[in-house]
């Protein structure tokens, strides 16, 4: 099995919106680094932070499937 390129062109649509989602959340990181806002913390606060986050955003359809 040969397998594609990792260009953003992947056949599966779902694999094109996992690019997308990278490039995006890269494109922010470069974005707060150059304003300025940079954090440090522990590995252990950074995920306490991103769970925190999670449970703020709105139940999606595919949420309720999981």
């Amino acid at each position: 099995m040969q397998k594609e390129p990792m260009n953003g062109k992947q056949s599966n649509g779902r694999g094109n919106v996992k690019i997308l989602e990278i490039r995006s959340a890269l494109a922010q990181s470069q974005i707060d680094l150059a304003a300025g806002r940079v954090v440090q913390e522990s590995a252990v606060a950074h995920m306490e932070r991103l769970e925190g986050m999670l449970k703020t955003l709105p139940e999606t359809d595919t949420a309720k499937q999981s």
